[in-house]
């Protein structure tokens, strides 16, 4: 075995015993307050990408690339074929086995592990030779959206990873035997095992709901009635509750601007009726000298 194959092999098999040791609140892991929780998540996060970055970096020599060289392409191809244990393809079949099979997805804990592991498992890769490998994971990545799906942006990236592995399938209307899986289950450590559904579909991400409704109804009344609506717009603004009517609040410069108002309307009045009131007198005076002259013309005839 090469220092890349120990390497991957190491780190593959020590994901996840080293995610369950690190992830705080599961499997007798201390939490604490929210600040250090947050902080103990990170790192787990922090862990994670890093065993996968090892996982998927190939370590090279120059004694390495030497016997590299000397061994035959069908040769390597073969060994590495038959090495899916050690590889992105084991690592991921792990880390959906381990989400499956969690005793406590239905905690806050839980449900933070899960998403947490399961965007690590969209990241890693599958080859085309692993067809059981690319079976397998087929059965297990359904069973992964319907436990993430509060998450709309991981479901996505589930059912991505789902198109790719269905791309890959050399036949993807075959299923994967109960008995093949076990034995990749067997060969992977995991003696709990699962059983596969590839007929569960990933559930969609729901549509935003549309607010278009609303907005005809609020143009619809605010049209303008037409001549002919006149009188029952008028009988329908007589039946309008009132908080249906707006109230502009009074400033102070509002207030001025009354006062001033209402004192230029009163002197305007006043001087209308000033005019009103000497026509008036000057009837009453030409009234009276009437009167004086038709009583001294009496007088003088008498």
């Amino acid at each position: 075995m090469t220092a890349t194959f120990f390497l991957q092999s190491c780190v593959s098999n020590s994901f996840v015993p080293v995610m369950r040791a690190m992830w705080p609140g599961l499997y007798g892991n201390p939490g604490g307050s929210p600040h250090v929780i947050s902080k103990k998540r990170k790192n787990a996060v922090q862990a994670a990408r890093f065993m996968v970055q090892m996982v998927q970096t190939q370590l090279f020599s120059t004694e390495s690339a030497d016997q590299a060289s000397k061994i035959p392409a069908s040769v390597s191809n073969s060994d590495v074929s038959n090495n899916f244990d050690i590889s992105e393809e084991g690592l991921a079949i792990r880390i959906a086995v381990e989400v499956a099979n969690c005793p406590h997805k239905k905690t806050p804990a839980g449900k933070a592990y899960a998403l947490a592991m399961c965007k690590v498992a969209v990241l890693l890769r599958f080859r085309q030779s692993e067809q059981k490998a690319i079976k397998c994971m087929r059965g297990l990545v359904n069973s992964l959206a319907a436990l993430v799906a509060s998450d709309k942006n991981l479901v996505k990236e589930l059912a991505q990873m789902a198109a790719r592995l269905k791309s890959l399938d050399a036949y993807p209307e075959e299923e994967l035997p109960q008995d093949e899986a076990d034995a990749i289950f067997n060969k992977l450590g995991l003696d709990g095992g699962f059983k596969l559904d590839t007929n569960q579909v990933i559930p969609p991400t729901p549509a935003p709901r549309s607010v278009r409704p609303a907005v005809a109804s609020r143009r619809r009344a605010r049209r303008a009635p037409s001549s002919s609506d006149e009188s029952d717009a008028d009988a329908e603004e007589v039946n309008l509750p009132a908080p249906s009517v707006s109230r502009v609040p009074v400033t102070p410069s509002m207030t001025v601007a009354r006062s001033q108002r209402a004192s230029k309307t009163a002197a305007l009045s006043k001087m209308s009726a000033k005019p009103a009131v000497a026509s008036s007198d000057s009837e009453l005076e030409d009234h009276s000298d009437v009167t004086s002259d038709e009583e001294s013309s009496d007088a003088e005839h008498s």
